[in-house]
This record gives structure tokens, C-alpha cells and sequence, in this order.
């Protein structure tokens, strides 16, 4: 008999969370019966409907501000918001009282809706498919309904007493690298209901020959050195260090040009805009594209010459870097959080400090200088990607977590 997994993810833009789900319910052993819930609107919907999974889509409000109307918002937004916000303890008291608000007015309401559905389908086991504080509405539904859970944590956490009442549900947690589960350890979570499983993919989904159609749509000359960066535009991933190691890469290759693949998280439009206006500060308006966001990345990828993580925070995994390594392109990355799991440096890919503009447009400048290095460390990625963070082994650590859960269920 099947056992049923619910999966929750209520990411309201396409995320890497999404794409590794994707590839987990591609190769999901037939023993399981899968269904999905996701936020209403959710581009990736129509990917899960044709893998034969029932979907269901409920309103989201992850990653927007909580409401209170009339008073406490003109507070929040005024001189008094100002006040409080340049005393800590009087901050931390109101951030108190409005952590409470939000339980009242977003956990709750979400964890009675989540857990009628939960309902309905009847699972054996609940996977939320992100860190705990951005599953807390689906891991109390859960609990609601007695049902074991899975959190598949995917960013660094930071825990209050209401997420440790919650934790008591969570049966097991899969860390999606070694620095989270150190991360989660510091916690105070036993190394026993953690596990390290690396996001995967199937290298066979990344081709390794440029398309000369893609350049010509967006304005690259076929011969023109190119840069890129994919991923959320979002602050800490680093576009502002790019486009600075940009203009320095561009004095010794004024050919060059560079890609910005991705969009802004819901209502940061603004630093779409401070990135454009930085690019024209930096003279460098010409010769950056930005593309936004874009279905078919893998197809793109080729088309780079190198590509570029820049995290200017520590990486909980960094799935683009899998993504660029599998297509055979030279991976410049900073090493923080989790990326030294990932890139060798100077065997699989270049490794350079947080933050670094100088340093990254030196080693951008290294690859474009060594042209058959460049091939070679591609080459090298996409073999390393093949043995160690393939959808396979991705799909066989995650199921290895529900026999044991299910087990004692």
C-alpha cells in the first residue's frame, strides 16, 4: 500500500526549493503517493500538475509584511515607529507584542486552512519544504491533525519559543548541507533527527552547447566575452559586488557584457531600480542586461563564458552553482556558508572572499585570460556534479528519511 506525503511550499516565486522538489517527486520511488500544496499564482504550478501530482492552491502570504490596520500601522510608520526603533529594549518589547500579533493574525488562520486540506488528503507524513520559521502555519496544521512531519531546511534559522513548541512535531530534519545542520545543531537540535542530503539534479537537463540564437535576443555579440548571475535579485546575493567587479573586468575587456538573470522577491521592486541606477553610476548601463526572471535557465547557461555567485552572506547551498558546474561553465563563487561543499577551488571552480569586488574581478579576469583552464574547470564541474549532487542521490537520502519516520510513525 502507497504512503501518502504531503508537501507543503508556499514560496509565491519560483524558487530553488521548487526545482528541487520538482526533481525529488520525478524520481519519488512509486511506494509513495505524493500530493502538493502552493501558493495561489505559482508559476511552477502547471510543472507539477503534469507530473500527474495533486496540487492544491491556497493564498500566500509568505514574504509580505503582516497588516494590523488603522493605528498600529500608522504607528509602525511614524514618528513613534521611529522612536521605537532607535531603542533596542523598547524594540525588542514591540517586536514581542507584534510577534504575537502575527501568530494571531498569520500562523493561526494559515494552520486552520492548512490543516482542513490536511484533512481531506489524510497523509501518512507531512514534508514541509522549507526551514521551520517559514513553514510554521503547515508544521502546526500538522500537529493539528497528529500527522509526523519533515522540515527540508534550506536556509540558516533563528528560533523563537513559539518555533520551539512547534519543533516538538518535527520528527526529522534534512539539511540541505553540512553548515546547516551545524546551524541547526547550534540550535540545539539532536544530530539524530538531522540529515544532510544535497539538493541534486540530472546533468542529462543541462546542455553544454550555447544556443547563438539566445545572444542575439538579448543584445550580446556572438563573440563577446559574457559574465552572469542567476538567481533572486535580493541584496545579500550579491548584484551590487557584481556589477563592481563588472566595471573593473571591463577596463581590460570593454567587449564584455554581462547577464543579471532573476527577479526581485515580492515588494522589493525598489532594488531592481538601485541596481539599474548603480549600473549607470558605474558607466556601465550598456553593457548589462537584465533579463529577469526566466523559465528555461538551463538553456541559457551555455551562453556564458563564466559564471558568477556572489553572496555577500554565507550560502545555505547555493543551487545555481550545480546548475552552472553541470553545464560545463567555469563557476566563480564566495566561499562562505556551504559553497566549499560544493566548489573545489581551481579543480571544479574559483573560490573567492564575501564581498570582494577587487577579487572577484580578478578571478573573472583569470578565467577570460586562460580560455582552455576555463573549459577545464567546466568539464571537471559537470563530472564533479555527476558523482556527488545528482537527483539520485538527492531522492535516496530524502527517502531514507521517510522509512524512518514512517517506521515509527
Amino acid at each position: 500500500m502507497a504512503e501518502r506525503i504531503l508537501y507543503v511550499d508556499l514560496a509565491p516565486r519560483a524558487a530553488g526549493s521548487l526545482t528541487s522538489l520538482e526533481y525529488l517527486l520525478r524520481h519519488l520511488d512509486r511506494r509513495y503517493q505524493p500530493a502538493v500544496i502552493m501558493a495561489r499564482g505559482q508559476r511552477r504550478y502547471g510543472h507539477f500538475v503534469d507530473l500527474k501530482v495533486n496540487v492544491v492552491s491556497v493564498l500566500s502570504p509568505q514574504g509580505q509584511a503582516v497588516r494590523y490596520g488603522g493605528g498600529i500601522d500608522r504607528i509602525r510608520g511614524g514618528n513613534i515607529g521611529a522612536w521605537i526603533r532607535r531603542r533596542p529594549v523598547v524594540k525588542e518589547m514591540w517586536h514581542g507584542f507584534g510577534f504575537l500579533g502575527r501568530i494571531a493574525r498569520r500562523f493561526y488562520p494559515q494552520a486552520k486552512e492548512l490543516a482542513s486540506i490536511m484533512a481531506r488528503v489524510q497523509p501518512d507524513l507531512v514534508h514541509v519544504n522549507d526551514r521551520l520559521t517559514v513553514s510554521r502555519g503547515a508544521v502546526w496544521a500538522a500537529n493539528m491533525n497528529r500527522l509526523p512531519v519533515v522540515s527540508h531546511v534550506r536556509g540558516w534559522d533563528q528560533w523563537t519559543l513559539f518555533d520551539r513548541w512547534l519543533d516538538r512535531g518535527v520528527r526529522r530534519y534534512i539539511c540541505i548541507s553540512q553548515a546547516i545542520a551545524d546551524q541547526m545543531a547550534a540550535l540545539g537540535v539532536s544530530r539524530e533527527r538531522l540529515s544532510v542530503v544535497y539538493n541534486g539534479l540530472d546533468v542529462a537537463d543541462f546542455p553544454t552547447v550555447a544556443n547563438p540564437a539566445l545572444r542575439q535576443q538579448w543584445q550580446t555579440p556572438t563573440q563577446a566575452p559574457l559574465v552572469g548571475i542567476v538567481g533572486r535579485v535580493v541584496p545579500w546575493k550579491g548584484h551590487r559586488v557584481f556589477l563592481q567587479a563588472v566595471e573593473r573586468v571591463a577596463q581590460d575587456y570593454p567587449d564584455l557584457v554581462a547577464w543579471i538573470i532573476g527577479e526581485p522577491e515580492v515588494g522589493q521592486q525598489g532594488y531592481l531600480e538601485e541596481l539599474e541606477q548603480l549600473a549607470r553610476a558605474l558607466g556601465i548601463a550598456s553593457r548589462v542586461r537584465f533579463l529577469g526572471h526566466q523559465e528555461n535557465v538551463p538553456a541559457l547557461l551555455p551562453s556564458l563564458d563564466v559564471l558568477v555567485h556572489a553572496s555577500v552572506e554565507p550560502e545555505p547551498f547555493g543551487r545555481v552553482i550545480i546548475e552552472g558546474m553541470a553545464a560545463e561553465r567555469a563557476v566563480v563563487a564566495t566561499a562562505a556558508g556551504a559553497v566549499p561543499e560544493i566548489v573545489l577551488d581551481k579543480e571544479t571552480g574559483l573560490l573567492v572572499p564575501p564581498g570582494d569586488a577587487p577579487a572577484l574581478a580578478r578571478a573573472i579576469c583569470r578565467l577570460l585570460d586562460l580560455p582552455a583552464w576555463r573549459i577545464a574547470l567546466g568539464k571537471a564541474g559537470r563530472e564533479h556534479v555527476r558523482c556527488h549532487f545528482s537527483a539520485a542521490q538527492m531522492v535516496s537520502g530524502v527517502e531514507a528519511v521517510y522509512a524512518a519516520v514512517l517506521e515509527h510513525k
